[in-house]
C-alpha cells in the first residue's frame, strides 16, 4: 500500500502554484499598461507640438498677403485657405485632448497660439518641449505659445 501512495501521480495544480501564476500574469499586465500609457502620452505631446508648429508656419505664410501681418489672422481664416486642417477652423476638436486652437492675442509682429482643453500634464510637457524654440507658458488647461 505504501508503494501505491508513492507512485500515485499528482493531478492538477496546487493552489499556491495557481496563485503564483496569477501574480506573475498580473505583474506583467500592469507593466505593459504603464508602458503603453507612457507611449500614448509621448504621442499626444508630439502631436501637440507638431500641430502648433503647423499653425505657426501657416500664419507666417498667410501673413505675407496681410497688411496687418498676424493681427487679423484666425484659425478659421487659415482653415479656409487650407493652410491648416479644416476641422481646426470649423469648431471641431483640434488638439490631442479635444480642445481648440485660437489666435486671438496675435499682434502685427507676434504670433500667439492658444491650445485650450489640455490636461495639466500635457500642457506642462508641451510647454517644456516648445520652449526650446518659442516662448510657451501653461496656465490651467491652456498652453500659450508666442513666436515672431
Amino acid at each position: 500500500m505504501n508503494i501505491r501512495k508513492k507512485c500515485k501521480k499528482q493531478k492538477g495544480f496546487a493552489t499556491i502554484e495557481v496563485m503564483i501564476a496569477l501574480a506573475l500574469t498580473l505583474a506583467a499586465g500592469l507593466y505593459a499598461i504603464s508602458k503603453s500609457d507612457a507611449a500614448a502620452a509621448k504621442g499626444d505631446e508630439q502631436l501637440l507640438v507638431d500641430q502648433i508648429g503647423t499653425i505657426i508656419e501657416a500664419m507666417r505664410t498667410a501673413s505675407v498677403s496681410q497688411e496687418d501681418r498676424f493681427e487679423s489672422l484666425t484659425i478659421e481664416f487659415l482653415s479656409e485657405r487650407r493652410l491648416v486642417p479644416e476641422k481646426w477652423g470649423d469648431g471641431s476638436t483640434a488638439n490631442p485632448h479635444g480642445g481648440a486652437y485660437s489666435l486671438g492675442d496675435s499682434t502685427v509682429s507676434q504670433i500667439v497660439v492658444n491650445a485650450s482643453g489640455l490636461n495639466s500634464d500635457l500642457c506642462t510637457r508641451g510647454a517644456e518641449v516648445i520652449n526650446k524654440n518659442f516662448a510657451a507658458t501653461c496656465s490651467g488647461d491652456t498652453l500659450t505659445v508666442t513666436a515672431s
